[in-house]
């Protein structure tokens, strides 16, 4: 199977893979604003082995876990590119990178299409934004200019990137000058300032992401300082010494960290554990908020990508290993979408938007390639077709570039370099046996 040409530059995927490429769904928006409010809550680079229900062995995630039971899980849930920028244009616009053309961070996302919040925009919805963007050309101090929020013009509360979580700086409005957050923990004010657009007194539904920090690191792991941004009650609650190493690390690809990798990896681990319960806090706070509020609310809860942690001798992401790709993605409309469902086909961050337009009422964008999750979720769920795979790219236009087909059952990965990879993620959970190798 041939994933990757390097001298024609595009995807090569038969049957199924282009059919998932190639679905669009035509129309425009139509105007309308009788739709529930929607938020999207979206913690930075969580991975999905990092909570309890998918892995006994995580840290005490019965919160979030409680939040996903309380809806529909898609357990199969992927990144279409395990990099921040990238990740959060491809689920803005239900596009690849290699479509939407914003491969690497740092650089300006220029839709080519529109993106669900003008979408939702057009549809009447009011929409805002809290947190952190990181789909603008990178700046010094964080300040994304109105001409690249992309529909968000109703509510704008952010940083393009920026990773302190105690005297973090955010931008309101069209602000030039930055606010700072003080000694307060940055979620918590974040939260905050949800509350203050979704409460305003507007007869309109709101369509809003809260974009969290954690828990991402700090700065680059190694070596990240997690003690001087997550409140230490949380790093109290992990106990290192009862961190394992992961037992897919690679010690040859770990040397690179120096002699003391292992030692590294625990305290890497000690603090991003300790992040996942402060953000758990976080957003258990802020869905009892939104509960609050009178209309109907949807929360769809995801992460736009995973973290290595130590797997596969790496940190941070961009590789095609299930830590790095897969994300936990859930969906809850309480008393529409009955609780305690989980649904074990192949699904994509690149499903958010398509299925955020749905649920609101409005046509999805032609170019958008996502699949609708909505039958699954309050249609006829038994004629729905299931996807069979997802697809997912990283480092473009490098010599680290990788191309990866995951199903339910497979993970198939091709680099530029001609090396290919393939795991039964069945039978072998922790990828250590590459099957191509054999072949």
């Amino acid at each position: 199977m041939t994933l990757f040409d390097p001298n024609r530059r595009e995807l090569l995927l038969g049957g199924a893979g282009m059919a998932f490429l190639s679905a669009t769904s035509g129309g425009c928006a139509t105007n309308r604003a009788q739709g529930p409010n929607i938020v999207w809550v979206m913690p930075d680079q969580l991975r999905c082995q990092s909570l309890r229900c998918m892995n006994p062995a995580a840290p005490d995630t019965s919160g979030l876990d409680s939040l996903l039971a309380d809806g529909a899980f898609f357990r199969q849930a992927v990144t279409p590119d395990p990099v921040c920028g990238p990740a959060r244009s491809s689920l803005m616009s239900s596009q690849m990178p290699r479509q939407h053309g914003h491969i690497g961070n740092g650089r300006a996302f220029v839709p080519n299409a529109p993106t669900v919040s003008e979408l939702m925009g057009e549809a009447g919805y009011r929409c805002g934004y809290v947190g952190k963007w990181h789909m603008a050309k990178h700046t010094e101090d964080g300040f994304v200019g109105t001409d690249q929020r992309h529909g968000f013009v109703d509510y704008w509360a952010a940083n393009n990137s920026e990773h302190q979580y105690r005297n973090a700086s955010y931008f309101f409005g069209d602000e030039k000058e930055a606010r700072s957050a003080g000694d307060q923990f940055e979620p918590l004010l974040q939260n905050e300032l949800a509350m203050d657009f979704a409460e305003q007194d507007d007869a309109r539904p709101f369509f809003m992401v809260v974009s969290y920090g954690p828990p991402h690191p700090p700065g680059h792991a190694p070596g990240a300082d997690w003690t001087r941004h997550v409140p230490e009650r949380f790093m109290a609650e992990i106990d290192p010494n009862q961190i394992s190493l992961p037992v897919n690390l690679n010690t040859a690809r770990a040397r690179h960290y120096g002699d003391d990798a292992p030692k590294q990896i625990i305290e890497h681990l000690h603090g991003y554990y300790a992040a996942i319960l402060a953000i758990q806090d976080a957003i258990l706070e802020l869905v009892a908020g939104l509960d609050t509020v009178t209309r109907d609310t949807v929360v769809m809860f995801f992460s736009d990508h995973g973290e290595l942690g130590g797997s596969h001798g790496g940190f941070r992401k961009n590789q095609p290993y299930e830590e790095a790709v897969r994300i936990p993605m859930g969906i809850r409309w309480p008393g529409v979408i009955s609780p305690n469902q989980t649904f074990d086909f192949p699904t994509s961050l690149l499903d958010i938007a398509p299925t955020t337009l749905a649920l609101a009422g409005v046509e999805p964008g032609a170019a958008m390639v996502g699949n609708d999750l909505s039958s699954w979720l309050i249609g006829d769920a038994e004629s729905a077709v299931e996807p069979t795979e997802s697809l997912i790219e990283a480092n473009l236009d490098s010599d680290e570039e990788w191309t990866a087909v995951r199903t339910a059952s497979h993970t198939f990965v091709e680099r530029v370099s001609g090396e290919r990879e393939i795991y039964n993620n069945l039978d072998d959970p922790h990828q250590m046996f590459n099957l191509a190798a054999k072949s």
